[in-house]
């Protein structure tokens, strides 16, 4: 995990990108605000910096899953170019899981 974004203590919180080096396809594994901090843009930020991150150890794509039940977190992955994808790993038993994918390059 990594502290990305914050003051007084890590509000944004995120891990990832998940896969070996040499593979192109990161996938973002938690994304998490503390609920003091949200509507402040640090989920944005944090979103950001995974990429960033991402990025520069060379991933072409992220993959990330949400739930149905997270709507905002839906419309922040919308917002930042993120379409929607077939479940994919383990996620492709799970009916209310949303996956996302972005292409970096």
């Amino acid at each position: 995990g990594r502290a990305l974004a914050g003051g007084g203590g890590a509000a944004g919180w995120g891990e990832g990108p998940a896969a070996s080096r040499g593979c192109e396809v990161g996938e973002v594994r938690r994304m998490y605000v503390a609920q003091a901090e949200r509507g402040r843009g640090v989920a944005a930020a944090t979103l950001r910096a995974l990429e960033a991150w991402a990025t520069e150890c060379g991933y072409a794509t992220l993959r990330l899953e949400t739930g149905e039940r997270q709507p905002h977190a839906v419309r922040l992955y919308e917002r930042f170019g993120y379409h929607r994808i077939a479940p994919y790993g383990h996620h492709a038993a799970d009916p209310l899981a949303l996956c996302f994918e972005k292409s970096l390059r």
